[in-house]
């Protein structure tokens, strides 16, 4: 999805690649997008595929849940 990249006596720091031009479904607004470069999305089956709502909260909060974030209260994210 990424590539990381770093030279020597520098940060590592996060490229994308150049992504491809998707036609997505606006579950919101009921309709079809013309395609654009969506910011969310992945090579799968052999093509890109955009990354739903649904996908990125789920990942999102695995990823709090792995790493032990926690709000004010302790109480997990």
């Amino acid at each position: 999805m990424f590539c990381l990249l770093s030279s020597a006596g520098s940060a590592p720091r996060v490229q994308a690649p150049s992504r491809s031009l998707l036609a997505a479904y606006d579950y919101e607004e009921r309709l079809c997008n013309p395609p654009a470069p969506l910011l969310f999305q992945w090579g799968r089956a052999g093509g890109p595929s955009r990354m739903t709502g649904e996908f990125i909260r789920r990942v999102l909060a695995e990823v709090l849940a792995c790493i032990g974030h926690t709000d004010a209260a302790g109480l997990p994210l």
